[in-house]
């Protein structure tokens, strides 16, 4: 049963005051009480007393009022009236969805929320899936779960439990709702993978447990690093790895690190082991440079571990750089491209004879 207010006004009609008031009420099978030290000559208070009817409809009431006059008598008044008592409507309804600035305090109001809230019974349940339009400097990992009553009576204790892939996520407390009201939380799902997470809603209503709920299809934005433009020079049984790790997603990728993997044809070597690049953003990527011990003759590929975290969460992934075409150069030979260094000689040679040119004149 749910408590109704029933509004005692008391008014004092006498130049003195009035002590120890005590209201009386009664509705049908249901009592209510409610006090007032004094009540200053010519004033009047209004006295909400709370009482509990068995029986819906029209309820008689009748309002007994005591008190203590100024000369120390002890007298009493009365009043009748009616209460409408209508049957419990219970409706609760939750509504998530992409939080923005400002979200995660008091709720909006019920009339803002009629239009897209999920409600019209206690087990109510929706799927909300994440927009594909995003909003400017919105965080898609944060989300606005917004609680309404739309019943008639005050929910209480109200809880909001997160639940993804058979896990619970840690819960949020909204207190008491009364009719009409509503209330949001912002929950952070930037540590969860993607999927279905559903918003399990907890609370009591006329000393009753209930539950209202509704899913959210999350879907993360997410990164991973690939390895592209890779060049292969060897020389005197070193290779020598070139290339760029592109992240070819939209969240920011951080710790990346790149290392020669170890296989029965090749190791590690001095000086670049492996290459620390750090956070690399969305569709961009950064060069990076190994160094390996490599038997050519036997070798067919050169593993690379590529180490990084996006979410969170940490990876790391192998690529096998094919050796085809990889051929071991001369020891003591330049340094340089062949074409940088056939058009070093070039140069130098032209020079050359520009200066043999000006002695003959």
């Amino acid at each position: 049963d749910t408590p109704t207010q029933v509004a005692v006004e008391v008014a004092n009609p006498t130049t003195a005051a009035m002590r120890n008031v005590v209201v009386d009420v009664q509705a049908g099978d249901a009592t209510g009480r409610a006090t007032l030290a004094s009540l200053a000559g010519g004033a009047s208070r209004t006295l909400n007393v709370s009482v509990v009817p068995e029986a819906t409809g029209d309820v008689p009431v009748e309002a007994t009022v005591s008190y203590t006059t100024a000369v120390g008598t002890v007298a009493e008044t009365s009043a009748d009236g009616s209460l409408a008592v209508a049957d419990l409507r219970e409706d609760v309804g939750v509504r998530v969805e992409r939080a923005t600035a400002g979200q995660g305090g008091q709720g909006d109001s019920l009339q803002e929320q009629l239009g897209s809230l999920v409600g019209g019974s206690p087990a109510a349940g929706a799927a909300t899936q994440q927009s594909g339009g995003e909003e400017s400097g919105n965080d898609p990992s944060q989300v606005a779960v917004t609680v309404t009553n739309f019943g008639n009576a005050p929910i209480r204790d109200v809880v909001v439990t997160p639940e993804s892939n058979g896990s619970s996520l840690p819960r949020y407390g909204l207190g008491t709702l009364g009719p009409g009201a509503s209330e949001s939380v912002t929950v952070d799902l930037s540590r969860y993978p993607g999927g279905q997470v559903q918003f399990e809603t907890s609370y009591t209503v006329a000393g009753e447990d209930g539950t209202a709920s509704a899913a959210y299809d999350y879907r993360p934005e997410t990164g991973s690093i690939r390895v592209t433009g890779v060049n292969l020079t060897a020389s005197d049984g070193t290779l020598r790895i070139e290339g760029n790790a592109g992240n070819a997603g939209s969240a920011t990728v951080d710790g990346v690190v790149l290392a020669v993997g170890e296989s029965e044809f090749v190791t590690p070597a001095y000086p670049q082991r492996d290459y620390f690049v750090g956070s690399v953003e969305g569709s961009e990527f950064a060069p990076f440079e190994l160094t390996a011990d490599v038997d050519l003759e036997n070798a067919t590929s050169v593993p690379v571990d590529v180490t990084y975290s996006v979410n969170g969460v940490e990876r790391t992934e192998r690529v096998d750089l094919p050796l085809d075409g990889v051929e071991e150069r001369e020891s003591g030979g330049s340094d340089f491209p062949l074409s940088v260094a056939g058009g070093l000689a070039l140069v130098l040679f032209a020079a050359a004879g520009v200066a043999i040119a000006v002695r003959l004149r």
